[in-house]
C-alpha cells in the first residue's frame, strides 16, 4: 500500500477567512484527495447520492491523481456520484481538446470510470443558441441533485473564480460571460500555435458556488501570492470576486508556501 509522507499542515488566525498552509503542492493535493474520498463516503453512509462541484485548469491536476489512485486502492464505488462543473468555453468544436469536458475525461472521468450522463457541463462548447435556458436547466438541475456537497475552486490572478471576472456581483447565476484578457492570457498555453482563446464561456455565477456546503479554494505557486494576500486583506468586493466567498461558514482557503508568502507582510 501506497504510504505518502505525513504532511505539514497550519492554520493560520486572525484571518477572514479559514486558511490552511502545506508545505507543498503534493502535500496539499494528498489532504484534500483524502477530503473528498471521506465526503464521498460520508454521502453515501447518509445515503445521498453524493454531488460534488468540480474545477478545471491546472491547479487540481495533482488532487486529481491522488484522488483517482484512492479511488481504485480503496475500491470506492463512484456508481452514484454526480459531478457539476464550474464553467465552459464557448466557441469550440465540440470534443477540442482544450474544452474543459475534454481535459476531465483525460485527467479524471477515464481514471475513475465517471460516465458522461453523470458528469454535468453548463452547455457544450459549441453550443450557439439557446444559451440562457441552457443556464437556467443547470441551476435547475443542481437545486434537483440535492445541492453541492463539496465545490472545489482555485483563484485566477486576478480574483475570479471559475469565470467571474472583476464586477462579478454576489447574486449572480449561470450566464455567458465576457473572458478578461488577462484570462485569456493565462489560458494561452491550452491551445495550440495560432489558435485563439475563446472570448466567451458560460459559468456559474457567485450565488451559485455559495449554495455548495462547502468551498475548498486552493491557490498554488508564487504567482498567486499577491492574490491570496488581497483576498484576505481587501474589502469584500466585487472588483476580488473570491472576496464574496469570505463569509461562507464552509469556506477554506488551501495554499502551499509559495501562495502563502506574502501573507506575514503588513
Amino acid at each position: 500500500m501506497h504510504v505518502p509522507p505525513r504532511p505539514s499542515v497550519r492554520e493560520l488566525h486572525g484571518l477572514p477567512l479559514r486558511v490552511f498552509v502545506v508545505d507543498s503542492a503534493p502535500e496539499l493535493a494528498a489532504l484534500l484527495a483524502r477530503e473528498l474520498v471521506d465526503v464521498v463516503r460520508g454521502e453515501l453512509a447518509a445515503n445521498r447520492d453524493p454531488v460534488l462541484g468540480l474545477a478545471t485548469g491546472r491547479t487540481p491536476l495533482a488532487l486529481y491523481a491522488e484522488f483517482a489512485r484512492l479511488v481504485a486502492e480503496e475500491r470506492l464505488d463512484l456508481s452514484r456520484l454526480t459531478s457539476f462543473h464550474l464553467d465552459e468555453y464557448l466557441g469550440l468544436p465540440r470534443d477540442h481538446p482544450a474544452s474543459f469536458r475534454a481535459r476531465m475525461r483525460e485527467v479524471l472521468y477515464r481514471r475513475i470510470g465517471h460516465p458522461d450522463e453523470r458528469a454535468k457541463f453548463p452547455v457544450e462548447c459549441d453550443r450557439t443558441e439557446g444559451l440562457d435556458g441552457a443556464c437556467a436547466d443547470y441551476e435547475r438541475a443542481i437545486v434537483e441533485s440535492g445541492g453541492i456537497a463539496w465545490q472545489l475552486l482555485g483563484i485566477g490572478l486576478n480574483g475570479h473564480v471559475a469565470f467571474n471576472e472583476p464586477g462579478a456581483t454576489a447574486d449572480s447565476r449561470t450566464r455567458v460571460v465576457q473572458l478578461s484578457e488577462s484570462t485569456r492570457r493565462a489560458n494561452r498555453p491550452d491551445f495550440g500555435p495560432g489558435e485563439e482563446v475563446p472570448r466567451r464561456a458560460v459559468t456559474v455565477g457567485i450565488a451559485t458556488i455559495r449554495d455548495a456546503r462547502r468551498l475548498r479554494l486552493v491557490a498554488l505557486g508564487r504567482s498567486k501570492a499577491r492574490i491570496v494576500r488581497e483576498l484576505l486583506h481587501s474589502l469584500v468586493s466585487s472588483a476580488i470576486p473570491a472576496t464574496l466567498l469570505r463569509e461562507h461558514s464552509g469556506a477554506e482557503l488551501w495554499c502551499d508556501a509559495a501562495a502563502a508568502g506574502e501573507l506575514h507582510r503588513d
